[in-house]
């Protein structure tokens, strides 16, 4: 018996050997299994943390988008405009040409009339200065005086 006993307690050590490395292991393995756990708390955290941010960068995005279309409506209808405003502009040009020959014209027009006024203007002096001529000569016709015979030719006619 003692055989046995001896076997049996042989046994026993082992056992209680083989026990003791795997509490030794399992408390290992429990640590391990916190860490574990904490690291993913830790990176469901960080996902959550990441889904978060890019919802937000997503709302962010679309609010841009947003913003992105209204400036670019904005900048079709001012380039519009101004394709309208160019457009009168080179019509305007075309008028204001159009209107300095005009007024080229005309002043070319008044510089002639001008012109006819003066030539009119000295014909008609010229015209009531004979005129005046002659009466005054009529006059000296009707009152014969002494020097009358200095008076030329046609005087007399």
């Amino acid at each position: 018996m003692d055989e046995c006993l001896q076997t049996w307690r042989g046994r026993m050590f082992k056992l209680n050997l083989k026990n003791t490395l795997s509490e030794k292991s399992l408390c290992d393995d429990k640590i391990e299994l916190e860490g574990l756990r904490e690291k993913s708390n830790s990176l469901e955290e960080l996902c959550n943390l990441l889904n978060n941010e890019k919802h937000n960068l997503l709302n962010e995005r679309s609010v841009l988008v947003s913003q992105l279309e209204n400036v670019e409506a904005k900048f079709d209808k001012l380039e519009r405009r101004f394709t309208k405003l160019e457009e009168k502009y080179v019509d305007m040009e075309i008028e204001k040409k159009s209107r300095v020959n005009q007024v080229e014209e005309l002043h070319l027009l008044l510089l002639a009339q001008k012109e006819k006024v003066n030539e009119l203007q000295s014909k008609l002096e010229a015209h009531y200065n004979f005129t005046n001529a002659l009466e005054a000569i009529k006059k000296l016709r009707a009152k014969p005086k002494v020097n009358d015979k200095y008076l030329p030719y046609f005087f007399y006619c």
